[in-house]
């Protein structure tokens, strides 16, 4: 562990800006990567996308579901400007 610490420790001081980048890029993309799968497992859990709507609604009402599965408000609920 402590060599791990010395090592990223090491390389940020000696890459400066540039290893920072590296970095975070890196760890961006893990992120994302686990942030799918567990989209999966979770989409998989309740028994596909399929169920999905069914699921929501079970849960949240048919009013809901049906603002949470848009991909915009409605402008009713929106307080957006008429030109919009």
């Amino acid at each position: 562990m402590i060599a791990l610490v010395s090592f990223t420790a090491f390389y940020s001081i000696a890459g400066g800006q540039r290893s920072v980048v590296m970095t975070d890029t890196v760890q961006f993309f893990l992120a994302m990567a686990r942030t799918l799968i567990y989209a999966r497992v979770v989409v998989a859990h309740i028994g596909g996308l399929e169920e999905l709507p069914k699921q929501l609604a079970a849960h949240y009402g048919e009013e809901a579901t049906e603002v949470m599965l848009l991909l915009h408000l409605p402008k009713a609920r929106c307080r957006c400007p008429s030109s919009y």
